[in-house]
Order: structure tokens, then sequence, then C-alpha cells
């Protein structure tokens, strides 16, 4: 964090000797001494229940609450209100900066109204291994909201940069359902498969404006939800695992186990979104929401050998 300057190089001389200007990291940044650290809450209640020797029922409840996160905040900055036009006719309102740039002042502290809560279900039958197998199913039922994680990338120092409406968190998964199964077969021979179903991960789409700098680059310099912060879903998607296994005797003395993993057998290929960029001024590209940011793996494969000895 220590200064740099920007300058010009002078051909007369042979040296970047035209000083454009120098910035200080520091000039603009605090620290609240009286910041807390984040907390959390979390309460869990569950329920086991032998159904017969080798079968088990359990339930499980879990919430949890955050407070107290840091962020920043512009605590030198004068913002005033205005509305900016998208290319589809579309109006949001945006907060323009009205005084220098040189007296915005960036603390780093505890904001208001910065959350978290997570409240979840999970039911979950599950089959010791007997008789040559074992096996599990469940499903989870789970929604995260908040505003939280508006602050752990560091945003919050431009009010046109966040929008701290209550929305969902990036990882809500509102449903999960999963079984897992593993048998033993003749010549020490296992096989054994996984099948996840799961609900789409939220996203939002989401506008930037640029301005040109004195030395006529574009930069990023607002971004903003067009409507409640992730209020868009990935579409639903299911995976299936497949595991085999030969277990064998070396010498003797050695045992040895050959493993050969597919994940993602039927290549389901899943596209996520995580976040869809749409221009907010002229001559910068409007992306096509079905478009994805990320790209899952695709169908992989593994092979594991082991010793014991």
């Amino acid at each position: 964090v220590t200064p740099f300057a920007t300058a010009f190089f002078n051909p007369s001389t042979g040296e970047y000797s035209d000083v454009v200007s120098v910035v200080d990291p520091r000039a603009n940044l605090e620290i609240d001494p009286n910041t807390d650290p984040p907390q959390t809450d979390q309460f869990s209640i569950g329920v086991d229940r032998e159904l017969r020797s080798d079968l088990a029922l359990s339930v499980n409840y879990v919430r949890k609450e955050g407070r107290d996160f840091t962020g920043w905040e512009d605590v030198g900055g004068v913002y005033g209100t205005d509305t900016a036009v998208l290319p589809d006719g579309k109006t949001l309102t945006v907060f323009p900066l009205l005084n220098s740039p040189s007296e915005r002042v960036f603390l780093l502290t505890n904001p208001e109204n910065y959350f978290l809560q997570y409240n979840g279900v999970s039911l979950a039958v599950t089959k010791r291994w007997s008789h040559g197998w074992q096996g599990l199913v469940s499903y989870t039922w789970s929604e995260a909201e908040g505003n939280a994680e508006a602050f752990l990338s560091l945003l919050g120092d431009d009010p046109s940069q966040v929008d701290l409406e209550d929305g969902f968190l990036n990882y809500d998964q509102r449903h999960i359902f999963k079984f897992f199964a593993v048998a033993h077969l003749p010549k020490e021979f296992s096989v054994g498969g996984a099948i996840t179903y799961a609900s789409g991960l939220p996203f939002s789409v989401i506008n930037r404006d640029f301005v040109v700098d004195d030395l006529g680059n574009a930069t990023f310099r607002t971004v903003f939800p067009t409507a409640q912060r992730n209020d868009q879903r990935n579409r639903d998607y299911w995976t299936f695992d497949f595991n085999l296994k030969k277990s064998f005797t070396i010498g003797g003395r050695v045992r040895a186990t050959a493993s050969f993993d597919v994940f993602d057998l039927l290549n389901t290929d899943d596209l996520r979104i995580f976040s869809v960029n749409r221009a907010a001024a002229n001559g910068l590209e409007i992306f096509d929401p079905n478009q994805p940011a990320t790209r899952e793996f695709g169908r992989r494969f593994q092979f594991g050998l082991e010793f014991y000895f």
C-alpha cells in the first residue's frame, strides 16, 4: 500500500519523466477502531429412530443467524440521486458522486443491516452394512437469505455498487435429494453409485456503467442489480457417480484394492450462471442471460490403487 506514480515516457530524455499522477492508496482508507468481529448463532435439533436392526431414520433442523459483519462505507462522499436508462428502455435509480473523488473516505467497519439467515431441514434413511450392501437416501430443504455476500466481496464503498435489499444468498439451494448405495459382488468386487438431484443456485442480472479516465481508459464505475438480488435461478440439475472396486492379495501378505470412478457418468455437463452482466452504456455488449458465466465439470474418470501391508 505504498504510493505509486503514473508517468508518460519522454523520448528526449529516454525516461518516464512526465508524471501524470501520484496516488497514495492509504489517503482515503480508514479502519474503525470499534469494529466488532462477525458473530454467528446456530441452533440445531435432531431425532434419530431405529426402524429395524439395520435401518434408521433421522430428522434434523438447523437455524443460523449472522451479524456484525465487516464492510466498507464511504463516509466522505456526497451522493445524489439520478435515473439511468438501460438499452432495453428500463430505468434504474443510481447515486452519482457530487463532491470530489479525493474527498471520499472508505471506512472499514460494521455497516448496519448486514446479516444472513439460514434455515434447513433434512430427512435421511440409512441402511447400515448388512446382507452385503449399505445405502442412504436423504432429502434437504433449506433457505439462505440476507445481504452478507455484499460485504464479503469488499463492495459497499459506493451506494451504486451494492443493493443491500434482502435476497437469496449465492449458495441458497432449496431442494437436494441424494441416494447412495454400495454392494459386494463375487470374487471380491464391489460396486457403488450416488445420485444427486438439486435445485439450481440463484443469480442476478447485473448492470454495469463505465467512465473514461484522464488517460483515456474505460473503467467500470458502478455495479447494481436490476431488481432484488439473486431473483433468478439456474435450472435444476442431477448427477450420477459410479464406483467399481476389486480387492486382491499380492504374495500372500499384501492386500491391494484397485478402484475405478466415473463422476457425472451421464455427462449432464450442467451450466451454471453466477451473474449476468448487462451493459448500461452505449458500446458495451448486452450479455444474453441464457449464456452461463461458468460451466460445471462434465464426465470425469479416476483410477486408484491402494496397498495394505
